[in-house]
């Protein structure tokens, strides 16, 4: 089974990973607890601005994290299928 390296590297990093959602917000809190800090000091201030900057950067980082999965996945998709049709041609033969 031939895969490309974008794929090896996601079926690398699936197998690596840790799904649990502790480790998820371990891996990514630096990115969102400065953002939900400035958002919840600007709202205790009232600075309107504030809460509007840390919103945009949350809902940026929202869709680069959407964006980021939505390529992975496509690539463990194409590994998958590439699997599948591998192990078909196994049972065949």
């Amino acid at each position: 089974m031939k895969l490309t390296p974008e794929e090896r590297a996601v079926v690398a990093q699936c197998i690596a990973e840790d799904p649990r959602l502790k480790r998820t917000l371990i891996a990514y809190w630096p990115y969102i607890f400065p953002l939900c800090a400035a958002a919840i000091y600007g709202i205790v201030k009232k600075d309107y601005l504030l809460i509007g900057i840390a919103f945009f950067f949350l809902v940026c980082e929202v869709l680069w994290f959407l964006n980021e999965t939505s390529k992975s996945a496509k690539h463990l998709k194409a590994a998958l299928i590439k699997y599948d049709l591998s192990n078909r041609t196994k049972s065949v033969g």
